[in-house]
């Protein structure tokens, strides 16, 4: 009876996750989630001020979603991760209706491995260390 008690206890200390999103912007009480199988093109380009920048367009059904969601939110610092892993903390100044952004800085310290993560649509361990 012990044992069953405290496997039951660890189960509930853990439970079972579910799917990594390969891209999230995060605001408190909404996220926004991509999912591997969720379209999307992503390139190293550099921003207004030279510094590497990854920007990412959205395929229609994810813009769709994107647009109304930044509107919510602007003002607010968002949290942007890649396969859980916080990569910037961008201050939302405008809307975002076009389905495009452009995720800059700590993801500019290491571009080519998110960038490799990003058009792979995985977030394999393997691929995030």
């Amino acid at each position: 009876m012990i044992l069953r008690t405290s496997f039951a206890l660890i189960a509930l200390a853990y439970p079972a996750r579910a799917e990594t999103a390969l891209l999230s912007m995060e605001f408190p009480g909404e996220t926004f989630s991509l999912s591997p199988d969720s379209e999307i093109e992503a390139e190293t380009v550099l921003d207004m001020n030279g510094q590497g920048a990854i920007a990412i367009k959205l395929g229609p059904s994810e813009t769709e979603a994107f647009g109304p969601f930044t509107s919510r939110h602007v003002g607010e610092e968002a949290v942007i991760r890649i396969c859980d892993v916080e990569v910037s903390r961008p201050l939302m100044q405008t809307p975002l209706p076009g389905g495009s952004l452009m995720i800059v800085g700590d993801v500019a310290t290491n571009m080519e491995h998110w960038l490799g993560i990003l058009n792979a649509r995985s977030c394999d361990p393997a691929l995030n260390s």
